[in-house]
């Protein structure tokens, strides 16, 4: 299903674990260990991020990463705390630490230190945004037990106390099959950090609401760009790095520093050059082309029980990704809600 471009290009399919990306990146820049020497495949120091890795291994809390990719002008704020570094709720009260630029002060393309980085892996990444996921994605109900005069367990203290409806019943959910969900993962050098954990909100509450409904997930993050390793011409990779098994229950703190502010710049360009290294190839210096014309998108592909969510890799418009991811999952039937006539 992801394969879903037609330009002729040679085709690339490879999966691996995000837990190696993760250990590869915590062995390297907290133990400071050589890239060559982490990880499940014979892994190349020729890989790009080897030398990246092993620079913030000797300056994790640096502001401006190796120095040469930042290019935000101005100190980077968030919508919570209008850059005070405090989170402050809609009541106004005020929570300490601002997940999202609480004393970074960064300027950095990559989004955040490596030592932010770090500590996302470890603990998890609980931005502002994520704190409202839910308010980004139409949730279905919930069953609950009730309690009925016909059917169901007998509860002997409400027998004995009198009351008509002493069984106890559920409303059972029928039974979905196990569903596929794709995420992509691939962005411009401009795309901001913010957009990014706004994206990543969405698909928490996105992953929630399809759990809720019954589904049982396989969740993977989906690199799609072109040219991605030498002597690649004309050559597209499909990198799918695998967060969720089948029967798995979800933790998404597990993963969410995939979309902290520097999740994809940091653990994003790692997981491209684990994926080099599964396959015996070293990545460009660029870490690949991204591709025109994909949009915000969910397309669901009932007979293959495969979810495909899409992102704009090159926009201009990045605000608020979730307004027409919510649209089309809508559409799609995935979440409960109407689709607003455009036209009024």
């Amino acid at each position: 299903m992801y394969d879903d471009d037609n330009y002729g290009k040679k085709k690339r399919f490879i999966t691996i674990d995000y837990y190696d990306v993760a250990a590869k990146f915590v062995q390297c820049v907290k133990h400071k260990k050589p890239w060559e020497e982490v990880g499940p495949y014979k892994s190349s120091s020729r890989q790009p991020m080897a030398s990246r890795l092993s620079e913030y291994s000797r300056r994790p809390n640096s502001d401006k990463g190796d120095g040469d990719d930042y290019y935000y002008e101005d100190k980077r704020t968030c919508d919570g705390c209008n850059g005070t570094g405090n989170d402050v709720d809609e009541h106004g009260d005020n929570h300490g630490d601002c997940a999202y630029c609480r004393g970074r002060g960064t300027t950095s393309w990559e989004g955040a230190r490596p030592a932010d980085t770090l500590e996302w892996i470890e603990d998890g990444f609980r931005a502002r945004e994520f704190t409202h996921a839910a308010e980004y994605v139409p949730k279905h109900d919930k069953r609950r037990a009730f309690w009925n005069e016909d059917e169901g367990e007998v509860d002997l203290g409400r027998l004995y106390g009198g009351f008509d409806d002493f069984f106890m019943d559920s409303q059972i959910r029928p039974s979905r099959p196990g569903m596929r969900l794709q995420i992509e993962y691939s962005f411009s050098w401009d795309t901001s950090p913010h957009v990014l954990a706004q994206y990543g909100a969405w698909c928490a509450g996105f992953i929630r609401s399809l759990e809720m409904s019954g589904y049982d997930l396989v969740v993977d993050m989906w690199i799609h760009l072109d040219d991605l390793y030498q002597g690649d011409y004309g050559q597209r990779t499909n990198l799918l790095v695998r967060v969720k098994r089948e029967n798995e229950v979800s933790n998404f703190t597990e993963w969410s520093a995939l979309f902290s502010p520097s999740g994809y710049r940091h653990l994003g360009f790692t997981a491209k050059c684990v994926a080099g290294d599964k396959i015996k190839k070293a990545a460009v210096s660029n870490l690949g082309t991204c591709i025109m014309g994909h949009t915000w998108d969910v397309k669901y592909d009932r007979a293959a029980s495969t979810v495909m969510v899409t992102a704009a890799q090159v926009s201009r418009n990045q605000s608020n990704p979730y307004i027409e991811l919510n649209k089309a999952a809508i559409r799609e039937g995935l979440i409960p809600g109407l689709i607003e006539d455009e036209d009024e």
